[in-house]
């Protein structure tokens, strides 16, 4: 049976994760335009059409690991929280590297629309970031905190799991 704090901490934890998810969404919007804009730019000079190759593979990597992190949030699958964390970190790495390459590129001519790459990249690494402090941090049975509706982690007790030794035995 769960208790009201406990139910009220499982909504709150539910209600952070949707609201930086939605907000990881639209800063991933934000990098969508920035790299399209630029790649519309460099292709009209005719400096290639794939120099923004991996610009482009991170953008759909983070689609991916936010869709993830979206479905494992909303559906409850525990036991992949520690996969899709570790999956946030490395696009949230590679995020970091280039926001600070975009921002070394962004002085110059057509500025405007490298500015909106960095804008996108530095909002992706920040609300990713903030989603693996969120996701990281799930309430677990250990916690006292029933995370599904309908389980008890008070019926297990603090340790299930751990041998104990019989009563009256002399633990040496």
């Amino acid at each position: 049976m769960m208790t009201n704090t406990s139910s009220n901490r499982n909504k709150a934890h539910l209600g952070l994760g949707a609201l930086l998810l939605g907000l990881a969404f639209i800063s991933w919007l934000v990098l969508l335009g920035g790299v399209a804009s630029v790649q519309k730019l460099e292709s009209a000079s005719g400096d290639g059409k794939n120099s923004l190759e991996f610009e482009w593979w991170i953008l759909w990597f983070d689609a991916f690991v936010l869709f993830l992190a979206a479905t494992v949030h909303f559906l409850g699958f525990r036991r992949s929280h520690a996969a899709v964390v570790a999956l946030l970190s490395v696009v949230t790495a590679l995020s970091m590297i280039w926001c600070n390459q975009w921002n070394q590129t962004r002085r110059g001519a057509n500025s405007n629309r490298a500015d909106t790459l960095f804008a996108g990249f530095l909002l992706v690494s920040l609300f990713n970031s903030l989603l693996i402090l969120v996701l990281g941090t799930i309430p677990d049975e250990s916690d006292g905190v029933a995370y599904r509706k309908g389980t008890s982690a008070s019926a297990a007790g603090p340790n299930r799991g751990i041998a104990t030794p019989a009563a009256g035995a002399t633990v040496v």
